[in-house]
């Protein structure tokens, strides 16, 4: 998504990673509770335990500014490459990886441990955990609004409006007066370029 809420406990953990920085390195809206809407009239104000917030920002930004710190880190080469496979040991353990660079030769690269973050369609979600007793499905859509000028219930909290048959509707503030909108669809929106698309299984969120 072109934006992105960071929860209380994602900003405790980059506290805790001395990492906390990263999110001085660009604009970022602080939000100190949630507030839920059943209904015009209707609404519950839950703010996040005292010292405690969540940041909204734009997610390339954030991501950039980690990376950042990554390259700085003493003993940290930074390579940007395709993986085209993993390479296990005889145990069936991941310890490296097979790479190929745009017009290079192929490269295999190892390590005590290898982190796999390929997100929700990962071509490597059968390599790490073989037989799975479901298969994902997609069930839903994500339609994510730029919205400028708006004024919401409640200010410096991030709402969710629940509607009746309906996926839930999520708004929070953004720096330069801007907020962002999470819209459920049950199918693809036919008047809506679809920003991101979710995988899920109401039994295995």
């Amino acid at each position: 998504m072109v934006a992105e809420l960071l929860q209380p406990g994602g900003v405790m953990a980059l506290k805790q990673l001395g990492l906390e920085s990263c999110l001085g390195d660009f604009e970022s809206a602080s939000l100190s509770a949630f507030y839920v809407m059943r209904g015009a009239d209707n609404g519950i104000y839950a703010p996040f335990p005292e010292g405690h917030e969540a940041r909204a920002f734009e997610h390339g930004s954030f991501v950039m500014a980690l990376r950042d710190r990554a390259r700085r880190a003493p003993n940290v080469d930074f390579i940007e490459t395709t993986v085209t496979a993993l390479i296990e040991n005889e145990d069936e353990r991941v310890v490296g990886v097979s790479t190929c660079q745009a017009g290079g030769q192929p490269e295999s690269y190892f390590a005590d441990l290898v982190v796999v973050a390929d997100g929700g369609l990962s071509k490597f979600r059968t390599a790490v955990l073989g037989h799975m007793p479901y298969e994902p499905s997609q069930m839903g859509y994500l339609a994510g609004l730029l919205v400028k000028d708006l004024t919401l219930p409640v200010a410096k909290c991030a709402t969710m409006i629940v509607l009746k048959g309906a996926g839930p509707v999520v708004l929070y503030e953004l720096p330069n007066n801007e907020c962002r909108m999470l819209v459920e669809f049950k199918e693809p929106p036919a008047d809506l370029k679809v920003c991101n698309s979710v995988l899920y299984d109401r039994d295995h969120v």
